[in-house]
């Protein structure tokens, strides 16, 4: 299902634990501050695919594209977009 969510490079995303996915069927058991790279347009099951940094988020300094990828609930997105994060 095609997302219609507009989240701009370097928004920070405040993820928490359960909202994101390492991998499929394994949700996160921790907070996350995300800097955000790319967000995908696809939902699968509520989740979409987010690249971005964790190494430091108001200041990206691992010298790659992204360090961290996960599936994110689109809600979870939404909500941090909406300010209630």
């Amino acid at each position: 299902m095609r997302v219609l969510i507009e989240v701009p490079s370097g928004r920070v995303l405040r993820l928490l634990a359960g909202e994101w996915y390492p991998s499929p069927d394994v949700p996160a058991d921790r907070d996350a501050l995300i800097s955000t790279v790319a967000v995908g347009k696809s939902s699968y099951g509520g989740l979409v695919l987010v690249h971005g940094h964790e190494c430091n988020h108001r200041a990206p300094d691992c010298d790659r594209t992204h360090c961290w990828d996960a599936l994110v609930l689109v809600t979870a997105i939404r909500d941090n977009m909406a300010g209630y994060r």
